[in-house]
């Protein structure tokens, strides 16, 4: 959501434009350490859920490995991995490379 959009005083509030944008992209997904992973992988659940409920585009970008130890299974749940995978139809990007900022000594 735009940094100068209106305020929600409740998270519903915030849910509910997540579910009807035309196209959603969540950036550096795990970039921050989530205060509850409980609360943390409900909220990707019902994003990822109400996307592919409405048939609507999710762009999703992270560091994180999809599998594994400290992995996006981890912080989103198995089970909303598995939708996004059935949300590409096996068409998954996995892009493996070093950081363009260190890489040029910017980070």
């Amino acid at each position: 959501l735009p940094e100068d959009g209106p305020r929600h005083e409740r998270e519903e509030d915030v849910y509910k434009e997540l579910k009807g944008v035309p196209l959603l992209m969540l950036d550096d997904v795990g970039k921050e350490q989530p205060r509850s992973y409980r609360f943390t992988q409900e909220m990707y659940w019902f994003i990822v859920d109400e996307r592919v409920k409405a048939g609507l585009p999710l762009v999703l970008n992270s560091r994180l490995p999809l599998t594994g130890q400290n992995s996006l299974e981890d912080l989103m749940g198995k089970d909303t991995v598995d939708r996004l995978y059935g949300m590409c139809r096996g068409d998954l990007v996995e892009i493996e490379a070093q950081s363009y900022r260190r890489q040029k000594g910017l980070a």
